[in-house]
């Protein structure tokens, strides 16, 4: 068989380059934020099957596919899956780029006989299986029926290894194993051919049917021996490599093809081998690929920059696909770069080896070698000398704002940005970069997107590593060799903190290189740093240091406990001579600093925020006096009026201790039930376990009323709400309620559904009950240790008439809330509610505790001492003025209503987290008022947790804090589904994705995403549509969500409400006046930005006149009022002399405006119908809406739970009347969009003579603004006024001027007095000369 030559020819080259070139305006303007939520996307829609088709009659090949392949063809293509949108998308680019490019392939199919495959809310969508004849021949094709497929698949095999966390269903891993079938199937075919003929073939690709090749793909380079595009998301929970093409030899192509079902059962295995429980990840595909070929296959993989864009049966194309996160390699002629970082920092005290293996696995390598990294060196050795210390003799980090650079390093800098332009690039100056890291940190090149951290990998030795060359250092080598060790991993830790920090171990690498590159590989990549090669087994083997296997230091590995050998015994093993001085017992000291310290290390406790080293002796040594740097306890002043009580809470007796996380707030309790002063707890403890543990050891639901008067709740029939009985009843919850005021004949009791447990507070350390309250509320831990799940809920809560919406399915509610976000905790965040914050519109603990202050005026009960709560939130505030990382959290305002809290026990790391932060908590509200909420913030802002990335920005309710690991710990339910609305459980599932309890159900893949429709309105001359796009679209779609827009302009030129002002007669749209071409152009830049025209209406007026309604009422006005225009009086009134004629003009304007509206929005609950779900918000706009920032959904909610918002315009000259409201936009929920989407049918029947009897004038009825107010009160809508800094814009003209060039200028100006908009550079339109302009 004669092999096919390369074809290397040029014109394929620049194709690719000029795909790249085209797609940087996509990519780049739109800034989609793609995350692993568009996997399960593509995963739950790939497959679905209806009945079987024919083929039988179809006609043969195309003419343009030839009728035998020659004997020695060298190459085939195999396609597999579902033929969606075949003929009109994917065939005529398959044509092209992938037939075209390889004419001589044999071409194989394998495919699923479907008619009709249900989509997008269970609408079907025809599938013509027979178009794939175009491709083949009919022996060369393959089409197998959903019984075929079970005949052979047992799916159910695959069910128990379902994504963990994710939204993955049983028909999700099913789709996928029918796509496993498919690939099998089609190389199955490709093989028989070739046993037939007695040839092999050697190269093939493996493609999908249903996506659209954007550029020539050429698979005859034999340099190109495995070639997988690159990933087209950020890694989330889940992290692989590409699964939709592949092509190269047929060696690693039969890898990729047919070893999949063959080796599932070995991955799940080898995560349990490879990764803790907590971040396995089931049969995962994308997962499952990296592992295939990297582990299973060793394959040397080829990462291109593919752009395939998936089609689906309705035809609709994904060109977000295209949006994919790997720079091309070795082409400067070439700019694209996407949401790559550049390179990474590599610091530890022995990082040859390690930087090595990043080269000959992933391509990453330092510039120039030698020459930079000694530049470098240099630099480095020149800025410790600047700060009066060299390697070996340092006492802490780099002070980077102290540094000065010098001409090594302006070399070195050089070198790393002209190899930026080609290539990733790899820093690596060991020991001495852990120490100057700071300094370099600002200067490298970065990632194009500026909130990217930059990428770290910290590799940690052994501490016996730093005793081999000690016999350089002299007498006092061994306390020289450890005192380095411990300060430099400090200082290491500390330098790369806020970065995105992949962490390695020298030892684990000796010990077990392949693994310890394929985490490596998986941490970078979750960094943003994607590799063009990947090759793990190739790489090892020619990094000659890690042929010999693990050191030493492996056999001196700590065991469990951190129980180690001792010293003379280690130095025996690592020294290659004996050592002849006895070792000092301050070596002693520092060689258990030292081991105690690498235990940490391994277990990552020494890599969370406030870690401290637990050091009985100086670091110090040397002429240096400068102690070692430790965080600052600050013990203030406690104002509690029971400050004097002790603290019963000793936590000494346990084998984990737990303590309080280190702060300048506070200094360190210990919490537990040791000692005699928690004896009363702790047998409470033992009798409730006894009794309960084994019934109620799933979840336990638990609150507590302490008091007489409480006592009367339990006494009192139908005091508590139904659902408490339905939960127990239905789902046989174990409520608990903690209970004092009243003896009972038993201290454990059922009543009222409840099993309520009598305190003696008297045994309790606090006079005050709220105090005692919280002792109870803040140890689920402590008191039901044996419980995997625990939920706090306030007794209160439980009362009929609060109609709270208590959940019936609790855990139904902790799944959601707790387990499918990950998190060891979940709160409910503080809602902008007047029982929060009173009037004020920001939620912050100031304004928290000012509500609380003044409710005391009602409650003088509400806490115990307001002048130590108003002391206690100044002492807060001061402690976090600086900018600390504990008072960055601080200042993000994580308050929460901790009536309602959720526990995760399962996990020793989420036991020893909660209880951590609740002994915190605990001390705080020891030391201070007992109103926990206002202490919340500074305890869990000293945990050492930071607000996950996803969580930046709207994401389906989900705000995330996650560890230094990125683990995450703790999610924030949204305050719009706080129990003040009266919707806490339905709004909770709903709004996190799951159905909510009798509530109408949709199918679950129509809750993925928030969806907003833009109604806009107007004339043409005045359209204003470029700002609405980037700053308001382009924001919103980035955040994923789903926008429609809705358009309908006027070409006729309306008369002006004010003709007499100079320039609206001048305006012009921003986007051109063609009528004709502007609707293709609108849908062109709302696709790129994944945005869609659903009705785009350009016509010459709005036919009013032949409106019954309107008929009807202008024949009642002519009756009533002969003499005067039918339109003077409806729907506003303004009999003044100088105003009648400017008020008819305004009617019949406002009545055109509204009745588009209508027209719009009939159609947009038109396509609600059709598509099977509703919009979640819509914005209604004017047609000269100029937006001057990016409008944030997100925030805009945070400002408070309303039907629909409005800008305040409070500052506005002249003020709104107490009875207007802001007209200029309205964004609804959907519940109440109906009222103004309709607001032109509402108009003619509101009483607006009821509105004008409010007012009190004679001549004067309701404005437009006032009418909008009336109609609101009338239909029981909630109005928020925000600030124009929460809805940027302001309604604006675009003049154009005699020159013919155009200004902009503010035609309707509005500005609020809180969270102001900066309007400097546009001026207003009244404050122009426009007689002098165009004079």
């Amino acid at each position: 068989m004669a092999p096919q030559a390369p074809n290397k020819s040029k014109p394929h080259l620049s194709g690719l380059a000029k795909w790249l070139l085209s797609l940087i305006a996509l990519c780049v303007a739109t800034s989609i934020r793609l995350h692993s939520t568009l996997q399960h996307t593509e995963k739950q829609t790939d497959f679905a099957f209806g009945p079987r088709s024919n083929p039988h009659g179809t006609e043969g090949r195309a003419d343009h596919i030839a009728n035998a392949k020659s004997e020695d063809s060298s190459c085939a293509l195999l396609f597999f899956g579902l033929a969606r949108s075949f003929v009109d998308k994917a065939y005529p680019e398959i044509e092209k780029h992938i037939l075209g490019e390889n004419p001589t392939c044999e071409v194989f199919v394998h495919t699923y006989d479907v008619k009709n495959e249900e989509q997008d809310a269970g609408s079907p969508r025809t599938i013509n299986t027979n178009d794939v004849f175009r491709l083949t021949t009919r022996s060369n094709i393959l089409i197998e029926t959903e019984d075929d497929f079970r005949e052979q698949r047992n799916v159910e095999t695959f069910h128990p290894y379902i994504p963990i966390p994710s939204r993955w269903k049983t028909r999700d891993m099913d789709n996928m194993i029918r796509q496993w079938h498919s690939i099998d199937k089609v190389w199955n075919l490709m093989t028989q051919f070739e046993s037939r003929r007695s040839i092999e073939f050697d190269r093939v690709a493996i493609l999908r049917l249903d996506v659209i090749y954007t550029h020539p793909i050429r698979i005859d380079d034999r340099d190109e021996l495995a070639v997988i595009p690159t990933m087209a998301f950020v890694p989330g929970n889940w992290n692989g490599l590409n699964d939709r093409l592949f092509y190269g030899s047929r060696r690693f192509a039969e890898i990729w093809a047919s070893h999949r079902f063959d080796n599932a059962e070995g991955y799940i295995q080898w995560q349990k081998w490879a990764f803790p429980t907590s971040k396995r990840r089931g049969l995962q595909s994308e997962g499952f690929m990296r592992y295939l070929l990297t582990i299973h296959g060793r394959v040397p993989l080829t990462i291109k920059p593919i752009c395939i864009k998936r089609v689906r049966s309705t035809g609709k194309v994904l060109d977000s696909d295209c949006c994919i996160l790997l720079r091309p390699s070795s082409d400067p002629s070439n700019p694209f770069i996407s949401r790559t970082s550049k390179g990474v920092f590599v610091i530890g005290m022995n990082t040859t080896v390690l930087a090595g293996l990043l080269s000959a696995t992933m391509a990453l390598d330092t510039p120039h070698s030698e020459i930079s990294e000694g530049n470098v060196r240099k630099q480095d050795e020149e800025w410790l000398e600047q700060q009066g210390m060299t390697f070996h003799n340092f006492t802490h980090g780099i002070d980077e704002n102290k540094t000065i650079i010098g001409s090594y390093g302006k070399r070195a800098l050089k070198d790393y940005n002209d190899w930026s332009a080609t290539s990733l690039w790899v820093m690596n100056d060991p020991p001495k970069l852990g120490l100057t890291l700071r300094s370099w940190l600002p200067l490298l090149p970065k990632s194009q997107v500026a909130r990217m951290k930059e990428t770290v990998l910290f590799s940690y030795s052994h501490p016996v590593e730093s005793l081999v060359p000690i016999h350089i250092y002299g007498d006092d080598a061994l306390e020289k060799g450890l005192r380095n060790w411990i300060v430099y991993h400090r200082e290491a830790i500390a330098q790369s903190a806020n970065t995105c920090r992949v962490v390695s171990s020298d030892t684990e690498l000796l010990q077990d290189p392949v693994k310890q590159a394929f985490l490596i590989q998986d941490g970078l990549s979750r960094c943003s740093l994607f590799s063009r090669r990947l090759d793990i087994y190739g790489g090892i083997n020619s990094v000659r240091d890690l042929s010999s296997g693990a050191g030493a230091a492996h056999d001196l590995d700590p065991q469990k406990g951190c129980k180690f050998i001792p010293l003379e015994s280690a130095l025996d093993s690592v020294l290659s001579s004996p050592y002849q001085l006895p070792a000092s017992d301050r070596a002693h000291d520092l060689y258990d600093i030292a081991m105690h310290f690498y235990c940490d290390l391994k277990s990552g406790e020494a890599l969370k925020t406030n870690y401290t080293i637990k050091s009985a002796v100086s670091l110090e040594w040397g002429s240096d006096e400068a102690k070692p740097k430790e965080p600052t306890h600050v013990d203030p002043t406690c104002l509690s009026p029971e400050k004097e009580k002790p603290w019963i809470l000793d936590g000494s007796c346990s084998d984990t201790k737990i303590a309080s996380f280190p702060s300048e707030a506070r200094l360190e309790r210990s919490c537990g039930f040791c000692g005699d002063a928690a004896a009363y707890l702790r047998t409470l403890r033992d009798e409730i376990a006894a009794k309960y543990k084994e019934r109620c050891s799933d979840l336990v639901v638990y609150g507590a009323a302490l008091g007489k008067d409480y006592v009367q709740w339990l006494d009192t029939p139908n005091m508590f709400d139904l659902k408490v009985k339905q939960a127990v009843e239905q789902h046989g919850t174990c409520i608990f309620t903690f209970f004092s005021g009243a003896e009972r004949s038993s201290p454990f009791l059922v009543e009222d559904h409840q099993i309520v447990i009598h305190i003696d507070s008297t045994r309790l350390p606090y006079l005050h009950d709220r105090r005692n309250v919280k002792l109870l509320k803040l140890n689920p831990g402590l008191l039901f240790p044996w419980a995997q799940r625990i939920i706090w809920q306030d007794v209160k809560l439980m009362k009929r008439r609060m109609r709270n919406d208590l959940p019936v399915d609790y855990r139904q509610h902790f799944e959601v809330t707790t387990e499918k976000p990950g998190v060891c905790v979940s709160f409910q965040s503080l809602p902008a509610h007047k029982f929060a914050i009173g009037q004020a519109s920001a939620v912050t603990l100031r304004n928290h505790c000012d509500a609380i202050i003044k409710a005391a005026k009602r409650r003088p009960t509400v806490s115990d001492d307001l002048s130590v709560l108003s002391n206690q939130c100044d002492h807060y505030y001061n402690i976090h003025e600086k900018d600390t990382p504990e008072s960055v959290i601080f200042r993000q305002e994580p308050l929460i209503d901790s009536a309602f809290m959720a526990f995760d026990m399962r996990r020793e790391s989420c036991r020893m987290y909660i209880g951590r932060l609740f002994c915190s908590w605990l001390d705080e509200i020891h030391c201070y008022s007992d109103r926990d909420q206002v202490s919340f913030s500074t305890a869990f802002s000293s945990s050492g947790l930071h607000l996950a990335r996803a969580s930046e920005g709207l994401s389906k309710g989900l705000t995330i804090y996650e560890d230094s690991d990125g683990s995450p710990m703790v999610h924030f339910t949204s305050p719009v589904c706080h129990w003040y609305n009266h919707l806490f459980s339905t709004c909770t599932l709903t709004v996190l994705g799951s159905p909510a309890q009798n509530a109408p159900r949709v199918p679950s893949d129509q809750n993925k995403k928030i969806r907003v429709s833009l109604i806009v309105a107007g004339t043409l001359q005045r359209f204003l549509f470029k700002s609405t796009v980037e700053k308001v679209i382009a924001p919103l779609t980035a955040s994923e969500i789903e926008v429609d827009y809705y358009l309908s302009l006027s070409t006729s030129k309306a008369k002006a409400y004010r003709a007499d002002a100079g320039y609206t007669g001048h305006a012009e749209p921003d986007i051109g006046s063609d009528a004709d071409s502007i609707p293709t152009l609108i849908e062109s830049m709302l696709s790129q930005k994944n945005a869609h025209a659903r009705v785009i209406s350009i016509k010459q007026d709005i036919d009013i006149d032949s409106d019954e309604m309107l008929q009807d009422h202008r024949a009642r006005a002519k009756i009533e009022h002969p003499n005067e225009d039918p339109d003077q009086r409806f729907p506003v009134l303004d009999m003044r002399s100088f105003a009648l004629k400017r008020t008819v003009v305004a009617n019949r304007n406002l009545l055109k405006l509204h009745l588009a509206v209508q027209y719009l929005w009939r159609e947009a609950v038109r396509h609600e119908s059709e598509s099977g779900h509703q919009y979640d918000y819509v914005l209604f706009m004017r047609d000269d809406s100029l937006w001057l920032s990016k409008f944030d959904l997100a925030k805009l909610l945070v400002a408070g739970d309303h039907d629909v918002y409005v800008p305040a315009c409070d500052a506005r000259s002249p003020p709104l009347h107490p009875q207007e409201i802001n007209d200029h936009i309205l964004i609804s929920k959907r519940s109440s969009a109906d009222v103004f989407g309709n607001y032109y049918s509402t108009l003619f029947e509101t009483d607006t003579q009821k509105c004008m009897r409010r007012l009190g004038f004679k001549d004067r009825g309701c404005n437009s603004e006032m009418l909008l107010k009336f109609v609101m009160e009338e239909h029981g809508i909630d109005a928020g006024r925000v600030g124009q800094g929460l809805i940027p814009f302001q309604r604006s003209m675009q003049v154009k001027l005699p020159d013919g060039s155009s200004k902009v200028c503010f035609h309707k100006f509005c500005q609020s007095v809180q969270d102001p908009m900066v309007t400097d550079s546009i001026d207003q339109c009244k404050n122009i000369d426009w007689t002098a302009v165009f004079q």
